[in-house]
């Protein structure tokens, strides 16, 4: 058995929005409401102050564009938090 399903991230100057036909979806976070941003297994986690977590694959097509969005968006402690994991995945990143 084979099971597709078609999850889309966007990424704009108001937050983060994924979709997926999975229950519970879309998801959206704005910029000023992410408390955290971590890197779990393949995936980065954001999380907002209401416990609404998106996750994002380190394969995603548009990982250098979240990255830069990461830098211009995110208050200073929450960025400095994610500096670091931001530094490891951006390897895999193609500028």
């Amino acid at each position: 058995m084979l099971e597709f399903t078609i999850a889309r991230v966007i990424i704009s100057y108001k937050g983060i929005i994924a979709k997926t036909p999975w229950p519970g979806y879309p998801k959206r976070i704005s910029w000023e409401e992410i408390v955290s941003v971590s890197f779990t297994g393949n995936d980065f986690v954001i999380m907002d102050r209401n416990n609404v977590k998106i996750k994002i694959d380190r394969t995603f097509n548009g990982l250098y564009y979240l990255s830069s969005c990461f830098r211009k968006y995110l208050i200073p402690q929450v960025y400095e938090q994610a500096e670091r994991k931001m530094q490891e995945i951006e390897k895999y990143v193609i500028k």
